[in-house]
């Protein structure tokens, strides 16, 4: 199920619609996860892997959408001409990797204040491009990235130790061993 929390960061951001939040539970005992989210940077996309953390991790995950990257309902009627704005390098509604990342790391900070008021740890997940911007937002908290895409070198040990890591039903375990 999804519940809706109230948060500081949410009510500083009402004002704003160029991007999503949406807030899986699985209970108070676990920790809390930031799930940053990568292509197509709409949150609902990522509700029922959220949802599977939450449950895995008896804690609550709030999953984060990339800025201009909204659900359907409020995508603007003016993309062209955000997207040739963007290309002429004057974006009013598509954003810079610089922006993207700033949001997130405006978002790490936010649910960092919840969990600490909570006494709780703060985890941070990263798919894809929402990792690498997880990872740039340099905040001091444990950060989970997951890729969609693994070039298959079954000769490269490596690639295959990273492969059984990915694709193990462990992997909810170690983001919330690392929230431990």
């Amino acid at each position: 199920t999804v519940r809706a929390l109230p948060s500081a960061f949410d009510r500083a951001r009402s004002a704003e619609k160029d991007f999503d939040v949406l807030r899986h539970t699985g209970g108070s005992d676990g920790p809390r996860v930031l799930f940053v989210g990568g292509n197509p940077g709409v949150a609902r996309f990522y509700a029922a892997a959220a949802q599977e953390l939450a449950d895995a991790t008896r804690g609550d995950v709030t999953v984060l959408g990339l800025r201009g990257f909204v659900d359907g309902r409020r995508v603007s009627r003016h993309w062209w001409g955000d997207a040739s704005r963007w290309a002429l390098n004057r974006p009013r509604g598509a954003f810079s990797v610089d922006e993207q990342i700033k949001h997130v790391a405006g978002a790490i900070d936010g649910e960092r204040a919840l969990a600490e008021g909570q006494g709780r740890r703060l985890v941070v997940v990263g798919h894809s491009i929402g990792g690498y911007f997880a990872l740039k937002a340099q905040r001091d908290v444990p950060v989970v990235c997951v890729t969609p895409y693994l070039e298959n070198r079954e000769a490269d040990p490596a690639f295959r130790k990273l492969r059984r890591l990915v694709t193990s039903p462990l992997a909810p375990v170690l983001a919330f061993s690392l929230a431990s």
